[in-house]
């Protein structure tokens, strides 16, 4: 194993009282406290504790003085054996996750630093799963999704499993294969797993499978025949597709059986009473499951409460009453989708983070989520960059800390910006037109949908539009109100060409914002086109498709409140773009922005 020790953040810990052994306290629905021991400065410890089920059990010791010297951990073998579960180490804190089976075991802490050993913390805690590596998003601005960035982020510290990436064709697996090979080595010797994603047999409208077959396409899967492999996670089952519950109740419990310890995880979508029939009998045999819960952003906070409590767990419970032990069986796997192409960050009204962070929250907290078993988001192709390493601070806070208040201190509604999609026309808007009808409001049909917004329910149907002249430009404006001195914010905005929708092409726009510091290295303007899945007027996404401008502005507010400029030139002495073009332009979206 790598014994290179990281410079991180210390974790200053409070002292507390020692929790004995087989006494579990509950911090919240996905974390349990197993030991937290005083070890008053020895040298060398052995701590028993119990595993309540089987799953991941977190560990961290800190020694205490600032001398240097050597931390240790291992669960279950002296350090000397080479059984370490370090993930992090900066000389007084170790951390290590292990999949441990239910029962006794124990936590060995050697420190050879004059302060010696000064805590002893254990705890249960959930599988966190990242979907999925490599994999990056087609936002070249943002940077690559690689093992770097997840290492740099805080992503690899807070999750015990990674999904590798599946494409269609074998050349495309086989470069995926490449790029994670180097690094499953590492992560296998800090005690995580590496799953791979795999199809479903039988999963188009009208295929008929059989046991055997599924069997055969999933044993045949590299997550099952690769040594250092941990398993599958299928994507995905459905009501709809009901007729093969039995082949594939039966072709998953006989991989288990025949491949154990290999994982098998069905991703499933649908409403409960139509998931029973197929979850009932694996949930019997022990099989996990991933449950997906795609929550799209509400239009006011009371509105996204209601939505959490609808949608995800009035539906979690309702899948106990259908499926007895469910919960305890389930991995929820909330909405990562928040950037173009595809985005559950609909509202620009609404801050995704704070959304992100009641979801969160909910799982943490609410009884029909009680012993909980996994959590993950989904997807990290469609992730905003910011968005991802926020959520590597949820699952500490939450899935490793074992919080039960929101991380998030920001309200859901942002007052920054009146009207940003435009849907009431021009109102809190100052128009200085080119000249007469130069600058409109209108709307489009699903043309929110088109750009990026999901589901289609007419939001971001609306638009300001300018039609660029000779003369002069065409400017909008409006301050930006209650700011904090000293805190980054983003500005984000879409643009499209209303008579050429068809044709890729970077649109001359400026954005200006006064009276604040700009942070020049994390603005950008990015062409891109719709999914594949979001068509609409003949776009398809593949063979035709339809283009648009994203643009993102950071800056740090220097007061209370900033003035926003857009305008159809590139400059102020230029048009820099063909002159009749007519640009909507809408969800003009200003948030605190979560400084790498």
């Amino acid at each position: 194993m790598n014994k290179e020790i990281l410079i991180v953040i210390i974790v200053t810990l409070p002292l507390a009282a020692a929790v004995p052994v087989g006494a579990a306290k509950i911090l919240n629905n996905l974390v349990s406290e197993l030991r937290d021991v005083s070890l008053q400065g020895v040298h060398e410890a052995d701590e028993e504790f119990e595993n309540p089920r089987a799953g991941w059990v977190f560990l961290r010791a800190q020694r205490g003085g600032d001398d240097h010297g050597v931390l240790q951990l291992s669960v279950d073998v002296a350090p000397e054996d080479g059984a370490d579960v370090v993930d992090r180490s900066d000389g007084r804190v170790v951390e290590g996750m292990r999949y441990l089976p239910a029962g006794k075991h124990t936590a060995h802490v050697r420190c050879t630093a004059p302060g010696g050993i000064e805590r002893l913390v254990v705890r249960t805690m959930p599988e966190i799963l990242y979907a999925n590596f490599p994999m990056h998003s087609p936002i070249a601005a943002y940077p690559r999704y690689d093992w770097q960035f997840l290492e740099r982020c805080g992503l690899l510290d807070n999750l015990n499993t990674i999904i590798g990436a599946r494409h269609g064709s074998s050349a495309a697996r086989v470069k995926v294969e490449q790029e994670y090979e180097p690094h499953l080595g590492e992560w296998k010797a800090r005690g995580r797993r590496w799953i791979v994603e795999s199809p479903v047999p039988g999963l188009r409208d009208g295929i008929r499978v059989t046991a055997d077959e599924a069997y055969a396409k999933w044993a045949g899967w590299k997550g099952i025949t690769h040594p250092k492999l941990d398993g599958l996670i299928a994507d995905e089952f459905y009501p709809r597709r009901r007729e093969n519950y039995g082949a594939w109740v039966e072709a998953i419990r006989r991989l288990e059986k025949d491949h154990a310890p290999k994982t098998f995880y069905p991703y499933v979508a649908g409403a409960p009473d139509g998931l029973k029939d197929f979850l009932a009998p694996l949930v019997a045999s022990g099989t996990r499951f991933a449950y997906e819960r795609y929550l799209h952003e509400r239009r006011t906070e009371q509105e996204a409460r209601s939505f959490i409590r609808e949608q995800l767990v009035e539906r979690m419970a309702a899948l106990n009453r259908a499926v007895p032990g469910a919960a305890g069986h389930a991995i929820v796997v909330l909405g990562m989708l928040s950037a173009p192409p595809e985005s559950l960050n609909k509202n620009p009204a609404a801050d995704f983070k704070v959304y992100l962070d009641m979801q969160f929250h909910a799982l943490a907290n609410d009884t029909a989520f009680a012993g909980l078993y996994g959590v993950m988001t989904y997807l990290s192709h469609y992730a905003d960059e910011e968005y991802l390493r926020w959520a590597a601070r949820l699952y500490r806070h939450y899935c490793v800390e074992g919080r039960t208040g929101m991380l998030s201190t920001d309200p859901y509604m942002l007052s920054h910006i009146r009207n940003p999609d435009f849907e009431h026309g021009t109102d809190g808007w100052d128009v200085s037109a080119a000249q007469d009808g130069s600058v409109d409001t209108g709307s489009l049909k699903d043309y929110g949908f088109l750009v990026m917004r999901y589901p289609r329910d007419g939001q971001g149907d609306t638009f300001l539009l300018m039609r660029r002249r000779r003369e002069k430009p065409n400017r909008v404006s409006q301050q930006i109100r209650n700011l904090q001195p000293g805190r980054t914010y983003s500005a984000k905005l879409f643009t499209a060409d209303r008579q050429r929708l068809g044709t890729r092409m970077k649109h001359a726009v400026s954005i200006d914002i006064d009276g604040v510091e700009m942070i020049e290295r994390q603005c950008f303007q990015e062409v891109f086109h719709n999914d594949w899945s979001h068509h609409a007027y003949g776009f398809d996404g593949t063979a035709h498709k339809a283009w648009f401008n994203y643009h993102r502005k950071v800056f740090r507010a220097t007061g209370a409140t900033a003035r926003l400029t857009i305008s159809d030139w590139a400059g102020p002495d230029e048009p820099g773009g063909p002159i009749g073009q007519e640009l909507m332009l809408n969800f003009v979206e200003v948030e605190p922005y979560l400084v790498d």
